[in-house]
């Protein structure tokens, strides 16, 4: 979390500030693959000048004009401006994907198949779909846990595939999605206390239900698992699309296991 506040100055004031810091360092530096992934893995960066004393953004790091966001929070948004209808990106960057030469495109992303079709029908290269590669892995399954954004829980963009394969797909309850979605903002937060967050609730919830395998339907989700040491048969979405996109490719798998 950002905790080290010291003053606001304006953006000029910062400029010989920060070129001048920047001149002291000119050596090479190894960073690990960890400390590279930014806000999800790596410990969050202190900033001791112009770290803003207002809320931080779990998306999008601080807030530029505070007054224009007073109060506003994950759970109270506060529209500034109403933007385009964010398929319109997604369809913009496969067609971009396209022109470059891609020979097929992957989205490591739950909760944006749900715009899966319309992106299909912009572009002409394969689109391997994420959540049809989840079912396949699951064929002799008949019932799963979906453990997930609420968005993607509204969606039904689980649902509505893995039904078409006679999978069942259990949802837990509101307030279990709420501790869900805590975890997930947590995570992306830099919060250390993921420990706090009683998540064994709603995994005790679909145990009771008699369910033992659980989609982890949210990008964010395998690493809280991995931090919290969290064991179980969880089943990875981004993990299987990896794998099928390497066998898209014409490259074989050797001890493939999406658990």
């Amino acid at each position: 979390m950002r905790n080290t506040f010291i003053d606001n100055i304006s953006l000029e004031e910062t400029k010989p500030l920060f070129f001048n810091r920047i001149e002291k360092y000119n050596k090479k530096e190894t960073i690990t693959t960890e400390r590279s992934l930014g806000r999800i893995t790596a410990s969050s960066v202190f900033a001791k000048v112009s770290s803003p004393n207002f809320n931080a953004s779990a998306m999008d790091g601080i807030l530029v004009r505070s007054k224009d966001t007073e109060m506003a929070s994950e759970t109270n948004p506060v529209i500034l401006k109403e933007g385009k209808d964010p398929v319109d990106y997604l369809i913009d960057s496969a067609l971009k994907l396209e022109a470059m030469g891609a020979s097929f495109i992957v989205m490591p992303c739950n909760t944006a198949h749900y715009f899966y079709e319309k992106i299909c029908k912009s572009i002409k290269i394969p689109f391997i779909n994420m959540i049809d590669e989840v079912a396949k892995e699951l064929n002799d399954v008949k019932k799963v846990g979906l453990l997930s954004t609420k968005g993607t829980y509204k969606g039904k963009i689980y649902e509505n595939i893995l039904n078409k394969h006679g999978i069942e797909v259990a949802i837990p309850p509101i307030e279990m999605q709420e501790i869900i979605n805590k975890l997930i903002y947590s995570l992306k937060e830099g919060d250390e206390n993921l420990d706090k967050i009683p998540i064994k609730d709603v995994l005790d919830y679909f145990s009771n239900l008699g369910i033992e395998k659980i989609i982890l339907g949210c990008t964010e989700l395998p690493v809280a698992f991995e931090k919290l040491k969290i064991e179980g048969t969880f089943i990875d979405p981004t993990k299987i699309l990896a794998l099928s996109a390497i066998k898209h490719s014409g490259k074989n798998l050797k001890n493939f296991n999406s658990q």
